[in-house]
Formats: C-alpha cells, sequence, structure tokens
C-alpha cells in the first residue's frame, strides 16, 4: 500500500508532496513538483510519464480538475491509475480509478 500526499503551505507560498510505501525509492516514481506550476503524486499501476505530463499541463495553465479528463483521452490504462495534484493557487483534484486494487 502507499500513501502519498499533496500540498500547498498555508500562506501560499510552498507546494510539497510526499509518498511513502514498502516499494525501495518509490520517490523517483511517484511524486513530482515543479515552482509555479504544481505538485502531483500518481500511483497504483503507475504511469510515470503522468509526472512531467500533469506539470507541463498545469503550466498551460489547465485546471487540476480539467487534468484526469485529459490524461484519459491519452491513457488506455487510466482506470488503473490513482492521481493527486494541487496547484500554485491551491486547487486540487484526485482520481482513483475503478480497476484499481483495493
Amino acid at each position: 500500500m502507499t500513501f502519498s500526499i499533496v500540498a500547498l503551505s498555508p500562506g501560499g507560498h510552498f507546494l510539497g508532496v510526499a509518498t511513502s510505501t514498502c516499494t525501495l525509492a518509490v520517490g523517483a516514481v511517484v511524486p513530482a513538483a515543479a515552482p509555479r506550476a504544481g505538485a502531483l503524486a500518481t500511483q497504483a499501476y503507475t504511469n510515470r510519464t503522468f509526472r512531467s505530463r500533469v506539470l507541463e499541463l498545469l503550466r498551460a495553465g489547465i485546471l487540476p480538475e480539467e487534468v484526469p479528463g485529459v490524461l484519459r483521452r491519452e491513457d488506455d490504462l487510466f482506470d488503473r491509475r490513482q492521481l493527486a495534484i494541487v496547484d500554485p493557487t491551491g486547487r486540487s483534484a484526485s482520481w482513483t480509478g475503478p480497476e484499481c486494487s483495493p
């Protein structure tokens, strides 16, 4: 089981993401963050390309709640994924696909 969190600091100056699991080096796969773009965690049946793609979408002005719809159109296995996103204004979105293991 993997636990992740994405957050924006109370003052709105810092974005962060953290993750923990039994898998070695999970920090190389699940979290991503970039200044003035956002922070995210992608897990379950992880698609590593989501890390750069989500940040690219946020930089392009796509709202966090719109990101899962974009990714769904690009990823045939999207229903196996989990995703959590926060942007620099505190808007957020999350997704757990119906095919994720319990």
